[in-house]
């Protein structure tokens, strides 16, 4: 801060201490204790520069928390939006979760019918096996000396 307080005249400071009685030496030391003093008031000039240097840094302050709580919005919207992007990926997945299942089931059954159709195949080859093995028993006996 600069100070430009009213000129504190030591000199005749000095005068009126010793003129009024007291010892040259101990107005000295006092009048120079008042002016090292005077050197750390504030004038109403330094008083005025800190309410315009606050005032700026109040308006800056203020810019900056203004530019902040835009940047929280926008993010909340980002948030909002990655949100429902997942609710939706889940509800896909969900469907595609149903649609396995759904396959599953039908693969299950497909796979038994299947597996019933062979063995009625089997059999019905087992069969015929077993009738022309007869066959062939019968011709190979009726046909022996």
């Amino acid at each position: 801060m600069q100070t430009e307080s009213a000129a504190f005249d030591s000199h005749d400071f000095v005068k009126r201490l010793i003129s009024a009685g007291m010892p040259e030496a101990q107005a000295e030391i006092l009048a120079w204790g008042q002016s090292r003093r005077n050197e750390h008031l504030a004038t109403q000039r330094d008083i005025k520069e800190l309410e315009a240097a606050t005032r700026r840094d109040i308006k800056a302050l203020e810019a900056t928390i203004k530019e902040r709580e835009a940047s929280i919005k926008a993010l909340e919207a980002t948030i909002k939006e990655q949100e429902a992007s997942i609710k939706a990926l889940e509800l896909a997945i969900t469907k595609q979760e149903a649609a396995i299942k759904l396959l599953e089931v039908n693969l299950t059954r497909d796979l038994k019918d299947m597996e019933h159709k062979l063995t009625i195949k089997l059999g019905a080859f087992i069969g015929v096996g077993i009738t022309l093995l007869a066959a062939l028993i019968t011709l190979l006996t009726a046909a022996a000396p």
